[in-house]
């Protein structure tokens, strides 16, 4: 069988994925085949691994993937899809071959690679990763009563999003609960004094981090605690982050047992972090944008 056509990697403007596609040989391949794709990041994919594949598909036990993933279930006539699978700023590999499933006979393999990395600049902090790295960081400087650091962040898994389901037996939920444009407009300096560039507002960035776990109460009542007494050193953080300011308060226990399970505890912290918004806008070019726009009077 010839070897698919115009196999390409491209990175998503918003990071964390790849878009792979491809297209089929002039001569279409017979009904049963498949596209196989492979992959591996920061190294390279062998023809010798490929090959060592194939002679081990119906018994894949004993394979040595080193890394190697594979897609395997695209079906003919599939041209691409999204892997969501992947780490900024980190180089992944692909290869891909035709295979008659029923003959076992092989394309020539195809390859590509690709980086993903956000390259979308707005030029504003965001609130959910400032509060993730105070976090983090607050994990990983907690002591015992002997002066030991215990390291906590090895223990305590981060999620920035809502799970629904346990992802490890004690992890943090951070999300985005509210936001509000107030603070009086502080460098809005077009609004205030008829200049002739925007450059934006103050946000509050409302933060909530869910800690669950389901080990015990007493788990939970001691992280608690150490939310507490970490207050400061939490708030100093945030503001080295470069947020203007941010207030932390402990909103008490969380339970519900509907989505995380009757032995799910945990409690619930809340960060209110003062954001200067810096998208600097020329009034001219926004003019330009606006030039064609149409306001409708009755």
């Amino acid at each position: 069988m010839d070897q698919l056509r115009d196999f390409t990697v491209q990175a998503s403007s918003f990071g964390g994925e790849l878009d792979i596609s491809w297209q089929y040989p002039i001569v279409m391949p017979p009904e049963g085949a498949k596209v196989y794709v492979f992959k591996r990041s920061k190294t390279d994919v062998t023809e010798d691994e490929i090959a060592e594949y194939f002679r081990m598909i119906n018994n894949l036990e004993g394979f040595n993937y080193n890394g190697l993933m594979v897609f395997d279930n695209l079906p003919l006539g599939a041209i691409g899809f999204i892997d969501i699978k992947v780490l900024n700023d980190t180089k992944h590999y692909y290869k891909a071959v035709l295979r008659d499933d029923t003959t076992g006979e092989l394309s020539l393999s195809t390859g590509a690679n690709g980086t993903p990395k956000p390259s979308i600049k707005t030029q504003i902090k965001d609130g959910k990763e400032l509060v993730r790295v105070a976090i983090e960081k607050m994990l990983d400087n907690v002591y015992d009563a002997k002066g030991v650091n215990v390291k906590l962040g090895k223990d305590i898994k981060i999620e920035k999003n809502f799970s629904i389901d346990p992802v490890f037996p004690n992890y943090i939920m951070i999300e985005r609960v509210n936001g509000s444009s107030q603070y009086r407009f502080w460098n809005n300096d077009f609004a205030r004094y008829g200049g002739s560039l925007m450059k934006g507002d103050i946000d509050v960035d409302v933060i909530r981090a869910t800690f669950i776990t389901t080990e015990s109460p007493d788990r939970r009542d001691k992280v608690t605690n150490i939310f507490r007494a970490y207050k400061p050193f939490l708030i100093y953080v945030i503001k080295m982050l470069g947020a203007k300011d941010v207030s932390v308060n402990v909103e008490g226990d969380y339970y519900n047992p509907e989505i995380h399970g009757i032995n799910a505890v945990g409690t619930t912290v809340i960060f209110s972090v003062v954001i200067e918004n810096l998208m600097k806008l020329d009034v001219q070019k926004v003019d330009v944008i606006l030039r064609d726009i149409k306001v409708i009077e009755e």
